[in-house]
């Protein structure tokens, strides 16, 4: 666990500065599209993680 943080841990915040004008354009010019995307990441990340009842409500 410890290694695969430090293995991903410095490229997230850089990945995340590359995208961030995309995402701020796509917030200021299609709000829509920009909720649903992250409805949809919300759920990703969630599945990824093995946390599926909590998408579906199942506690």
């Amino acid at each position: 666990m410890l290694g695969s943080v430090t293995a991903h841990g410095p490229f997230y915040p850089v990945l995340w500065l590359v995208f961030l004008p995309v995402r701020m354009w796509m917030k200021k010019n299609r709000p829509e599209e920009y909720a649903a995307s992250q409805r949809t990441e919300s759920r990703l990340w969630l599945f990824s993680r093995g946390h599926s009842h909590e998408v579906h409500g199942f506690r």
